[in-house]
């Protein structure tokens, strides 16, 4: 059975509000907390991947280089949410959490780790 890509997101979408609008965090355990960072970090995974696969010529899903530039795609975002949620966001995170991002990209898209 094959879903629709425009579904699995608006499904990611539409759970991530549900969730945000119905609990309260004082009153949520601990691992309940962690579903909204979950549910952002699918939704941009997967939106990344489906894009890869629109580009891609082959009717191959994925390579792992691109799983890998995804995964570092969805990561950085959601940090970056999390240390706001912490109140440990500071500029400083922001600019080492990018340099990080594109010093994974670099290194992954330069070397052939990915391709054995």
């Amino acid at each position: 059975m094959k879903i629709s890509r425009k579904l699995i997101i608006s499904g990611l979408v539409l759970s991530l509000g549900l969730v945000l609008l119905s609990t309260d965090p004082n009153r949520l355990p601990l691992p309940f907390l962690m579903l909204p960072f979950i549910i952002i970090f699918l939704t941009i995974f997967l939106s990344t991947l489906f894009i890869f696969q629109a580009k891609s010529k082959s009717n191959t899903l994925v390579n792992q280089k691109s799983l890998a530039i995804a995964f570092t795609l969805a990561f950085i975002p959601v940090l970056l949410i999390i240390f706001q949620s912490l109140h440990q966001l500071s500029s400083k995170d922001v600019i080492i959490s990018l340099v990080l991002a594109v010093g994974i990209l670099f290194y992954l898209l330069k070397t052939d780790i990915l391709t054995t």
